[in-house]
């Protein structure tokens, strides 16, 4: 697991590749336990691309992604945003770099 963390409003702190390392993100989940309208909640990497983005309209639920985004840079990063406390999930590998 690459992350397991609870975000709260606003953004998450970056989950940064440590030098020498590639991390190749595999499986994102979102989870919302909160009933209010319009909770949404997205993580995007170094670049700004977003590897999944949710909302949930007064639901509580989970959302899950499954593909491949692969952080090759030291200090490259993934990050969560939200609009509201949410827990989050991200594994994948974790690679000796070449």
């Amino acid at each position: 697991m690459l992350a397991r963390a609870h975000g709260g409003v606003g953004d998450s702190d970056p989950y940064v590749v440590p030098a020498g390392f590639i991390w190749i993100i595999r499986d994102v989940e979102l989870y919302n336990g909160n009933l209010l309208d319009g909770v949404t909640a997205s993580v995007t990497t170094t670049d700004e691309i977003t590897v999944v983005s949710a909302s949930w309209l007064g639901a509580t639920g989970c959302y899950q992604w499954t593909g491949r985004v692969v952080l090759d840079q030291e200090d490259d990063f993934f990050q969560l945003h939200a609009n509201f406390a949410v827990d989050f999930y991200v594994s994948g590998y974790e690679l000796v770099a070449p």
